[in-house]
């Protein structure tokens, strides 16, 4: 699943966690139901995003964490 340029955020509108993917977009966490959890990480990587998840025990969701850009990371081996 490679980064691509040209994906736009709309592409997802349809999937029951757009919510969600807006809400890692805006402040860079959010918190998804457990069987959701591959399908936003796959969608966010494919928009350029590496994560990493932690899981919130109490509510059988897990925590959605940034780790930064991707294309912002691999940016700064170029220089």
């Amino acid at each position: 699943m490679a980064y691509d340029p040209f994906l736009r955020t709309d592409n997802f509108q349809n999937e029951p966690w757009y919510g969600q993917l807006q809400l890692f977009l805006a402040i860079g966490v959010c918190e998804v139901p457990d069987a959701h959890v591959e399908e936003i990480r796959s969608a966010l990587r494919k928009l350029g995003y590496e994560t990493r998840t932690s899981e919130a025990k109490l509510s059988g969701h897990q925590m959605v964490i940034g780790n930064g850009p991707v294309k912002d990371i691999v940016s700064l081996y170029d220089e």
